[in-house]
C-alpha cells in the first residue's frame, strides 16, 4: 500500500520498528519542544522568564536520557534547519561541497559579530584578529562535516533527515556525460557494455548514492589526518554541541570494496572502515535489481565473480570521469571513494500529488519554522536548552540550575558574580527553560512562576501525581500539565484509559510497617547516637583512624560512645520509644522482639560495634581505590612494562586518586553520598526514608572536558544487579558509561597475587518452592520439605557490592530508551531461624471448592538475587561472567571492541548476586495445571493489585 519495500537479509527490528517501536523520548521531546514554541509565541502573553518547562520521570537515568535526548534532538534539528534554509539562499544554483560550510554558518546566523550570537558558538566571545578568523574557519569545516555525516544511512531512526523528507535533492555532476561516454565501456561487461544512457545514469545513481550515504567521501573534511587537526582546534575554539565534545570521536571517510575482508578475520573497527560493494553487499542486491535495467532480468543470471567484476568495470569508468578516486588501503585491496567535487545539493522538490513512502508532515514543517525563524535576527533557538535534576547531580549543580530555571532579578546577579566558577564545572549562566527531574523535585525546591509541567510516564500514584502536577501554577495562575502515557506499560495504560482515578484519585496516608525490625532498630541507633551528644564531622574520613590499615574508629569518639552515661541515657529513652509503638510489637506481628528492657539493654549495648560496622562499605571502597592506585603505580615504575599498559596504568592511577579525593571530601555538600549522616542512613543504620538502603554504588569517573565531575550513582541492589550489570550502561549527565569492573577490596580477594581466585558460593535452590540452601549440609529443603536431590545448583556465587565504570557515548537523539543487556535473573530465599526454628507462619486461601493457595510468611526473610548471565548467551549451560579476579574487569562481549585495559585478564567465571533481608510472603497455587505463563500471569496480577490497593510505587 504505502510502496515501500524491505530487504531480504533485513532484521525483523528494522522491518517493524515503524509499527512497534513507541518512541517516548522522541514523543517527550517533541511535546517538550512545542511547548517551549507555544510560550515564545505572540500569544501566550508570558513574559521572558517564565517560559518553562519542569518534566518528571520515575528513574534517575532517564531524566539523564530524556535531557540528552532532548539537546541532541534540538541540535541535529538546527543543523539540518541551517542546512534547508542554507538550499533556499542558494535558489537553482544549489551548493557545491566547498560551498557547504560557509552557507552553513550564514544560515545559522553565525556570521553575526553580536556579542549574544558569538556566546552561542565561541568558548570565548570577545575574540579578535587571527584568533577569530581561525575559530570561524573551523567552524565551517564542522558545520561541513555534519552536514556530510547527517547524510549516513540509517544512523537516525526516528527522526527522518532532509533527503529522506525529499526536501533536498543530491545530484551527480557529470553523471549523464559518463552514461554516454561508450568508450569507457567498449570493454566492460556485456550488460554493462549495451545498456542505454538512461540505464546507466540509474545503476550510477544508486552506487554514487552507496557511497555517499556510506561516507566513502574523498572530502577534505572527512580526512582522517585534517580531522584531528579540526578536533584540536576546536577544543580550544569553539563550544559544544557545535565544536567537538571531548568524547566525540569524529568519523572520518570510509573506503568501498568490491571484494573486502571476510568480516570474521577482520576487526569491529576494521570494519567501521570498510564499505562493502561485492554482489552480495546491499549495493549489490540493489544492482540486480531488474527494475534499473529497463525489467531485463538477465541481471539476477549473472554470478557472483562476473557481477564483482561488472561493478568494477562501473568504477573504473566513472574514476576516468573524476567522479570517484581509487586510492590504496591498509588491507591490501584498493578502495574507491566518492569526488565530493561531484556532489551538488538542491533544494528538493517533491512532485505535487505524489505520496512518498517515506512522508512526514511533521518533520518536513518542523525543519521548514526552524530554518524560517533562524533567518530572522533575533529568535529563542538557541536557547533551548535541557538539563538533568536529580540526586544523581551533585548538589552544586543542582544549585546552579535551580538558579537558571528561576531565574529571577537575584538570581541573574548571583550567576553573573559566579560566571567564571560555572565554565569549570561546564554549566552556563543564561536561563535554563528546561528541567528534567526525578521525584526528588517533589521533596520541596521553590520552583515560582512556573506554567508548566510534563511527566514522562504516569505517575505511580494519585499522591505523586498530585505533587508533581502542583508544581505548576503556585502563583494562582493557569496552568498545563502534560501526561505521557506509554504504550508498553500497562500501567500508564490503565490510567489513560480511566484518566481520573489518576487526576482526582483519593490520596492515601502512607503506610509504616512498624513491626519492622530495621525500622525499628534504625530510630533506636539514632536515640543513642544523640545521647552521646558528640557532633559527627561530616566526612567520614575525619571519623577513622586512615594510617590503620583496619581504619578503626578515632579514639575520641570511642571513648565518648563508651561512656556509662550514653547507654544508661539512651537504654532509658529508648524504653520510652518502644512503648510508644508497643501495640504493634506482639508476638505475632514481631516475633523477633524480645521485651522491651532486654531490647533496649542489647541496643545500647550493640549500638558501637554497628556503628563501626556501617563504615566496613566506605572501608571497602577507600581500600580498592588504594589498591588500584598502588597496582597502578607498580606498573608505572615498570621499565619493562609496554607502552599501552603504562598509558593504562596512568589513567587507572589518575582515576583512584579521583575516588580517593571524592571519599574524603564529605563536607562539600549535604546531599554527597558520603556525608557523614546521609551514608548511615543508606547503611542501614539511620533512619533515610529518602535513600535506598544498603545501594549498590557504581563509580563515574569525571570527563576530559571537566563538565562532568567524578561521583558515585545509587540504585537499590536488587535493581542495581541488573541495571549496574556486567558491560551494561548507566547514564549521567549526557552521557553513556559502561560498567567495566567490579570494585574488590583485598578482604575479598585475600591477596593481590596473578592465581589469586575471589571466594564464592553455591547454592542448591529447590525446584519444588524456589528456596536456597547456601549449606551443604542439608537434604531436606528447609521450606516446603522436598528432597535436595533434584535441586538446581549454581556454583561460583559471588555477592557484588560496588562497580566502576568508564565513558562510553554521548546520549543521541537515537537513544528512545535506555540501552539494557537482557539478564537472567533468578530470586531465591531462606527462612530466618530464631531460637533454632524457622521463623515462618502458614496459611491457606480458599473458595466454596476448597483451598486453592498456599501461603508462608516470613519476617526478615534472606532474599538473595543471581545474575545468571546473559539471557542471548550461545551455552545456556554456562552461568554467570568472566572476571579478572585481581582488578575486577569484566570480559567484554562480543559485539564490543572498546579500549580495554590491556592488563586486564578476566579468566574466572562468578555468579553475581546480592542480598538483603526482608518481609517475604511465598504464594503457593494448589492447582497443578497452570502453566508457566499462567503463574507468570497470576504474579503480575497480585503484583499490580498491590500497587493499587496500597499505592506503593
Amino acid at each position: 500500500r504505502c510502496g515501500h519495500t524491505q530487504g531480504g537479509a533485513a532484521r525483523d527490528r528494522t522491518r517493524l520498528a515503524s509499527l512497534s517501536a513507541e518512541g517516548r523520548s522522541s514523543a517527550t521531546t517533541v511535546l517538550v519542544a512545542s511547548a517551549l514554541r507555544w510560550m515564545h509565541g505572540d500569544q501566550s502573553g508570558l513574559e521572558q522568564f517564565t517560559r518553562k518547562l519542569l518534566g518528571f520521570t520515575d528513574n534517575r537515568q532517564d531524566a539523564a536520557l530524556q535531557a540528552g535526548h532532548f539537546n541532541d534532538f534540538l541540535f541535529v534539528s538546527l543543523v539540518r534547519a541551517g542546512f534547508l534554509g542554507a538550499l533556499q539562499a542558494a535558489g537553482e544554483r544549489g551548493l557545491r561541497s566547498d560551498e557547504i560550510g560557509a552557507a552553513q554558518q550564514k544560515a545559522l546566523g553565525f556570521d553575526r559579530p553580536t556579542p549574544e550570537v558569538r556566546a552561542e558558538w565561541l568558548q570565548e566571545p570577545s575574540l579578535k584578529g587571527f584568533n577569530l578568523q581561525e575559530a570561524e574557519s573551523t567552524l565551517r569545516q564542522i558545520l561541513a562535516y555534519r552536514v556530510w555525516y547527517d547524510q549516513r544511512r540509517g544512523w537516525r531512526y526516528t527522526n527522518p533527515n532532509l533527503e529522506q523528507l525529499g526536501l533536498v535533492r543530491v545530484e551527480y555532476q557529470g553523471i549523464e556525460a559518463l552514461a554516454a561516454d561508450q568508450e569507457e565501456f567498449e570493454n566492460a561487461h556485456p550488460l554493462l557494455k549495451h545498456a542505454t544512457p538512461e540505464v546507466r545514469v540509474n545503476l550510477y545513481r544508486e552506487l554514487l548514492d552507496h557511497l555517499r550515504k556510506w561516507m566513502a567521501i574523498k572530502s577534505q573534511v572527512l580526512d582522517s589526518t585534517v580531522l584531528e587537526q579540526i578536533v584540536a582546534r576546536s577544543h580550544s575554539r569553539i563550544r559544544t554541541p557545535w565544536g567537538f565534545g571531548n568524547d566525540e570521536k569524529p568519523r572520518g571517510s570510509r573506503w568501498m570494496m568490491v571484494a573486502a575482508p571476510k568480516r570474521k578475520e577482520s576487526s569491529l573497527r576494521d570494519m567501521d572502515l570498510i564499505v562493502r560493494g561485492g554482489s552480495r553487499s546491499a549495493l549489490g542486491k540493489t544492482l540486480r535489481e531488474s527494475r534499473l535495467w529497463n525489467g531485463d532480468g538477465a541481471i539476477r543470471n549473472v554470478k557472483s565473480k562476473e557481477f564483482d567484476a561488472l561493478i568494477g568495470d562501473m568504477l573504473r569508468a566513472a574514476a576516468a570521469h573524476g567522479l570517484v578516486s581509487e586510492e590504496n588501503t591498509p588491507f591490501d585491496q584498493p578502495g574507491w571513494r566518492l569526488n565530493d567535487a561531484a556532489v551538488l545539493f538542491r533544494l528538493g522538490e517533491p512532485e505535487p500529488g505524489v505520496r512518498s513512502s517515506t512522508e512526514n508532515a511533521f518533520f518536513r514543517d518542523l525543519y521548514g519554522n526552524l530554518a524560517a525563524m533562524l533567518d530572522a535576527q533575533v529568535h529563542p533557538l538557541f536557547g533551548f536548552e535541557a538539563r538533568e535534576h536529580t540526586a544523581q547531580v551533585d548538589g552544586e549543580r543542582r544549585a546552579v540550575r535551580e538558579k537558571r530555571f528561576r531565574y529571577g532579578e537575584k538570581e541573574r546577579e548571583e550567576l553573573t558574580a559566579e560566571d567564571k566558577r560555572l565554565r569549570e564545572i561546564g554549566e552556563a549562566n543564561r536561563f535554563l527553560p528546561v528541567l528534567f527531574c526525578s521525584p526528588t523535585m517533589e521533596l520541596g525546591v521553590d520552583i515560582s512562576a512556573l506554567n508548566v509541567v510534563h511527566m514522562r510516564n504516569v505517575p505511580p500514584t494519585p499522591a505523586n501525581y498530585a505533587q508533581r502536577s502542583g508544581r505548576a501554577g503556585r502563583s494562582g495562575q493557569a496552568a498545563l500539565v502534560l501526561t505521557y502515557s506509554s504504550s508498553q506499560s500497562p500501567h500508564d495504560q490503565y490510567f489513560f484509559r480511566d484518566p481520573r482515578a489518576m487526576v482526582h484519585g483519593e490520596v492515601k496516608a502512607p503506610l509504616l510497617d512498624l513491626a519492622n525490625r530495621d525500622l525499628v532498630d534504625s530510630h533506636l541507633q539514632a536515640v543513642w547516637l544523640s545521647c552521646v551528644e558528640e557532633p559527627l564531622d561530616p566526612s567520614i574520613a575525619e571519623l577513622l583512624v586512615l594510617t590503620d590499615p583496619g581504619r578503626p574508629l578515632i579514639e575520641t569518639l570511642v571513648t565518648a560512645m563508651r561512656e556509662e552515661r550514653v547507654a544508661r541515657s539512651a537504654v532509658e529513652r529508648i524504653r520510652r520509644v518502644l512503648d510508644l509503638v508497643a501495640e504493634d510489637l506482639t508476638l505475632e506481628m514481631a516475633p523477633w522482639y524480645t521485651g522491651r528492657d532486654t531490647y533496649a539493654d542489647s541496643i545500647a549495648a550493640t549500638a558501637l560495634d554497628r556503628f563501626s560496622r556501617a563504615f566496613d562499605r566506605w572501608r571497602d571502597l577507600f581500600a580498592a581505590a588504594e589498591e588500584q592506585r598502588d597496582a597502578a603505580r607498580r606498573t608505572m615504575d615498570d621499565y619493562a612494562a609496554p607502552y599501552q599498559e603504562k598509558r593504562a596504568a596512568q589513567v587507572r592511577h589518575a582515576q583512584a586518586i579521583d575516588q580517593l579525593n571524592l571519599l574524603q571530601r564529605g563536607t562539600s555538600s549535604l546531599s554527597s553520598d558520603f556525608y557523614t549522616y546521609r551514608y548511615l542512613a543508606t547503611e542501614g543504620f539511620l533512619p533515610g526514608y529518602n535513600f535506598p538502603r544498603l545501594p549498590l554504588m557504581a563509580y563515574v569517573p569525571a570527563t576530559m572536558d571537566g563538565r562532568g565531575r567524578q561521583t558515585y550513582l545509587q540504585r537499590p541492589r536488587f535493581l542495581a544487579l541488573s541495571e549496574f550489570g556486567p558491560r551494561s550502561l548507566v547514564y549521567h549527565e549526557g552521557r553513556a558509561y559502561r560498567v567495566v569492573r567490579a570494585l574488590l577490596s583485598l578482604g575479598q580477594r585475600d591477596a593481590a597475587t596473578p592465581d589469586v581466585q575471589l571466594p564464592t558460593k553455591s547454592v542448591r535452590i529447590c525446584t519444588e518452592c524456589g528456596a536456597g540452601h547456601f549449606d551443604d549440609q542439608a537434604s531436606m529443603c528447609h521450606a516446603c520439605g522436598a528432597s535436595l536431590g533434584t535441586a538446581e545448583i549454581v556454583n561460583h556465587v559471588y555477592r557484588i557490592e560496588n562497580v566502576a565504570t568508564q565513558p562510553a557515548e554521548r546520549i543521541t537523539a537515537n537513544d528512545e530508551e535506555r540501552q539494557r543487556l537482557g539478564f537472567e535473573r533468578q530470586t531465591t530465599f531462606e527462612w530466618a531461624v530464631r531460637d533454632h526454628d524457622i521463623d515462618v507462619r502458614n496459611g491457606t486461601a480458599s473458595d466454596k471448592d476448597g483451598e486453592i493457595v498456599r501461603l508462608a510468611y516470613g519476617p526478615g526473610a534472606t532474599i538473595t538475587r543471581l545474575n545468571k548471565g546473559l539471557r542471548r548467551r550461545a551455552d545456556k549451560k554456562t552461568l554467570g561472567f568472566k572476571i579478572d579476579p585481581v582488578s575486577g574487569y569484566w570480559a567484554k562481549n562480543e559485539d564490543e571492541d572498546d579500549n580495554q585495559d590491556p592488563t586486564a585478564s578476566p579468566r574466572q567465571w562468578i555468579v553475581p548476586s546480592v542480598q538483603d533481608r526482608k518481609n517475604a510472603l511465598l504464594f503457593t497455587p494448589l492447582d497443578d495445571s497452570l502453566t508457566e505463563t499462567s503463574i507468570a500471569t497470576l504474579q503480575h496480577a497480585l503484583l499490580r493489585g498491590i500497587e493499587a490497593v496500597f499505592q506503593l510505587e
